[in-house]
């Protein structure tokens, strides 16, 4: 996609350079034709208005959006705007006594004093805009392609149904082993469990109306998040599922703070198609200052990045809340699995206690929002049980040496 974006740039900027040349020529046809009243006018009004629209739009549509790399019907309607320019400009050069429009032995020439290089120039650049208009709908035909087979290619959901909350005071083994078989995973990958269902807009817009558009847009960006996260580049600490809870908890965090004043308007009930930059510059803004370690050794500019983005407020006491949620798991899984992975076994339990030490003993001080402070209450003390049950085990002193 990066590679697509760069040769998208570079066609618009050869598209600006050779509209802009074509309008320099014409528009001094133009002159020359009030004074000396030589030169077919309506031909030149239409290559001087085409010209100057591609000239605009080329600007427009050099700004990196998904409209812009996709849009490849008005390419197309360029591309025939301009092959009617071409056919106008050798049909009066054939009047001209230049020689043939198809003889290109004669040199190209911006001079004053070469009127036939003058044309010869004009007919030129104006081909070459019709083929990088041409190249720019290809371009987008090819992404447009691309993304609808990457979202047709996507797995299917791998749970049939919700997993249920369990009573671990009735449920057995027996029980657990009897459920459904639907709710295990379908993945190609025998041992991935990984829950792959994308985030629902119409769950999290919570009633309101949602546009064929947005939808769309919102599939095309859960679909590549979930391809990226679930990829090699992130450990199972921030998969997707890791993004599910987060977006989970920050759906009830807004649900139960929105009637206050500063969160009211956090989620917009109308977003635009394609994620378009007035949404997606403030969305990367505040991805970019979710960081503990930022926040850590920055908090006065957090503070005040808070206070201007409240969404940020939030998504991050979303993402602690889930890092409070997966303390117990994490510990486990340092104690017994830790010494597979290490190369000094002993002690992994230690490290994950001293992580949470260091790192979420802090996480409550740190809420900005009343929900979230109160889980995280919640969260803190059933991992500071787990963290001393870890430690007695750790120690082991009943049986060690001292």
């Amino acid at each position: 996609m990066l590679f697509s974006r760069l040769f998208s740039l570079l066609l618009r900027t050869a598209q600006w350079v050779f509209a802009a040349i074509v309008l320099g020529l014409t528009a001094y046809f133009v002159y020359q034709r009030s004074r000396h009243d030589v030169g077919p006018l309506g031909r030149l009004i239409f290559t001087l208005i085409w010209s100057s629209l591609s000239v605009l739009f080329a600007i427009i549509w050099a700004i990196p959006t998904s409209s812009s790399m996709t849009g490849y019907v008005s390419d197309f309607v360029f591309t025939g705007g301009w092959a009617a320019v071409f056919g106008l400009l050798v049909s009066w050069y054939n009047d001209r006594g230049c020689g043939s429009a198809w003889d290109w032995s004669g040199r190209l020439s911006f001079s004053r004093s070469d009127s036939c290089g003058q044309w010869r120039a004009a007919q030129a650049f104006s081909f070459l805009s019709m083929i990088v208009w041409f190249a720019t709908a290809v371009l987008g035909i090819i992404t447009v392609h691309r993304l609808q087979r990457r979202a047709a290619g996507t797995p299917n959901s791998p749970y049939g149904h919700f997993l249920p909350v369990v009573d671990d005071s009735t449920t057995s083994s027996a029980a657990l082993a009897s459920m459904p078989s639907s709710m295990t995973s379908t993945s190609k990958c025998p041992n991935d469990e990984r829950d792959t269902r994308l985030i629902s807009l119409e769950k999290l817009m919570d009633g309101v109306p949602v546009t064929n558009n947005d939808k769309k847009c919102f599939e095309k960006i859960n679909v590549a998040i979930r391809q990226l996260m679930n990829g090699a580049e992130y450990d199972p600490s921030h998969d997707y599922q890791h993004m599910q809870r987060v977006v989970m908890n920050a759906h009830r965090i807004w649900q139960a703070e929105k009637e206050r004043e500063e969160f009211r308007n956090v989620f917009m009930k109308e977003a635009a198609p394609y994620c378009p930059p007035y949404i997606w510059g403030p969305v990367s803004h505040i991805a970019s200052l979710v960081s503990f370690t930022r926040e850590v050794r920055n908090p006065k500019f957090i503070k005040q990045q808070c206070a201007a983005y409240p969404a940020l407020q939030i998504v991050q006491d979303a993402d602690r809340l889930d890092g409070l949620g997966a303390i117990e798991i994490e510990i486990v899984r340092a104690d017994i699995y830790g010494g597979a992975r290490e190369l000094c076994g002993p002690g992994t339990a230690r490290k994950a206690v001293k992580g949470v030490d260091n790192r979420h003993s802090l996480y409550v001080d740190l809420m900005k929002t009343r929900t979230g402070r109160k889980d995280a209450t919640k969260r803190w003390k059933s991992a500071v049980q787990i963290r001393n049950q870890t430690v007695e085990q750790a120690n082991r002193k009943d049986v060690l040496e001292a």
